[in-house]
């Protein structure tokens, strides 16, 4: 099965969707909540944000994520001064 990379504020509005996709046997990964670019965030912001939609996913399907995938591809350079 695939993975499904998905926002939590998705994953807020359609919680019965991201159900259905980890029944369907797919592992369910966070792609942050808001989808803003790790660079332009502050850091506590990208923290909130990626503890936010980590606990949203994992109430949903009662299960560990243990995937992210950044907005746009957005960890760079510029975002490891974290």
């Amino acid at each position: 099965m695939g993975i499904f990379f998905i926002l939590g504020w998705v994953a807020e509005l359609f919680p019965n969707l991201v159900a259905r996709i980890d029944a369907a046997g797919h592992e369910v990964a966070s792609h942050g909540y808001s989808h803003q670019l790790i660079y332009r965030q502050p850091q506590k912001v990208f923290k909130e944000e990626t503890i936010k939609s980590k606990s949203i996913l994992e109430d949903i399907t009662g299960k560990k994520v243990r995937g992210y995938r950044a907005a746009s591809y957005s960890i760079a350079e510029r975002s490891l001064c974290f």
